[in-house]
């Protein structure tokens, strides 16, 4: 909508009895976006509303409280101290921990050894589990100093993959003389366990299996 669809918005009465703002683009101006109160036409601060006609007392309904400077868009929660603290901004209360959080990160210490975060050590680390060398490792996230490499385990746990192919594949190379291939489901493969109606190695039936067709007229 533009200024000349606003007005033509406001003099037929479409705004209603409802409050509401209206976004006006009026591009190649200098003012190309603004707010508009859908009930008189004026700039209104969206945050703020129109002096007018934004509610202000809601019967049962209390605006949050809050101390920001401009202060955050109004939010109305149910009138009464039904929380136990009041009625604050939760735009502020998100701010407020956030900023918090910020601190926390720069001065928080991590007791790790250095090396632990080191970018090679996580590559090692990575390149180590995908050998087999070690059965998994893990990333300790502490703040500011940034994730370490955590929780190695040695070789006499499971490992998930051997030479940088997993379990699953050595299976079927060793066991099913057979290369990889679609999976199926439950670690297994398409040729480790084809459909036995119609031989077919994917998830789906083959096209015309009999056994499909019997099940689709039957549901």
């Amino acid at each position: 909508m533009d200024s000349a669809e606003l007005a033509e918005y406001i003099a037929e009465g479409d705004g209603g009895d409802t409050y509401y703002q209206l976004l006006i683009l009026d591009f190649g101006t200098d003012r190309p976006a603004w707010w508009a109160c859908n009930q008189c036409g004026v700039e209104v601060d969206p945050n703020a509303g129109c002096p007018d006609h934004a509610p202000r007392d809601v019967p049962g309904l209390a605006r949050a409280e809050c101390d920001n400077i401009p202060p955050h868009a109004p939010v109305w929660t149910l009138d009464g101290e039904h929380n136990g603290y009041g009625n604050p901004c939760p735009q502020c209360m998100y701010t407020a921990v956030a900023a918090d959080l910020a601190k926390a990160r720069k001065t928080d210490r991590c007791y790790h050894w250095p090396w632990r975060r080191w970018t090679a050590t996580k590559w090692a680390a990575s390149w180590a589990y995908r050998l087999g060398v070690i059965s998994g490792y893990g990333l300790g996230c502490n703040w500011g100093a940034g994730p370490c490499a955590t929780g190695i385990r040695p070789t006499r746990h499971q490992r998930p993959y051997i030479l940088g192919a997993s379990r699953d594949t050595w299976r079927c190379w060793l066991k099913g003389r057979h290369r990889r291939g679609a999976e199926v489901g439950s670690g297994f493969c398409g040729p480790c366990v084809p459909w036995p109606c119609c031989g077919s190695e994917q998830v789906e039936h083959a096209d015309g299996c009999v056994e499909d067709a019997q099940r689709v007229v039957a549901s």
